[in-house]
């Protein structure tokens, strides 16, 4: 089936729909119904959270980054990220150390796959969190003790 639209003069008119202007291409082929939204990408990842552990979540995560070209990434992780993160919340009690370690994790799945975490709109990695500041008291305390020989 062929897809057409009105031939139009300006540029904007690509970008508006229904009388709004919307700031990107992609947004306004999405309110024209040319392309599909995310929700079977949602529903797939909800699902995958009943039966999955965090670290297989993380993988398909990445996987329909790379094949499924998702239109709002950003959502995407916003609404799944307490799955994406459950075990790494658990081991680190600074959020920081736990979302920088599952981004690490994406960014290794992307990397295998020949592509990057910065190609995507996801938060930014903070190479300034120390994994020593989020591990748990009880791993600080430890660490602590000094042990004479």
């Amino acid at each position: 089936m062929a897809i057409s639209a009105k031939l139009n003069a300006d540029w904007k008119d690509l970008y508006t729909v229904g009388h709004v202007l919307y700031h990107t291409f992609r947004r306004a082929a999405l309110e024209r119904g040319l392309i599909e939204n995310d929700d079977a990408l949602s529903t797939c990842l909800g699902e995958g959270s009943l039966f999955q552990f965090p670290p297989a979540l993380r993988r398909l995560f990445a996987t329909l980054l790379m094949f499924c070209e998702p239109g709002d990434v950003r959502k995407l992780w916003d609404d799944h990220y307490e799955s994406f993160s459950e075990d790494y919340r658990r081991l680190y009690e600074n959020v920081e150390v736990a979302r920088n370690m599952v981004l690490k994790d994406i960014k290794v799945f992307l990397q295998s796959m020949g592509k990057d975490l910065d190609g995507f709109d996801l938060p930014k990695l903070n190479i300034d969190v120390s994994l020593e500041s989020g591990v748990v008291r009880e791993l600080q305390e430890e660490y602590s003790i000094v042990v004479e020989e």
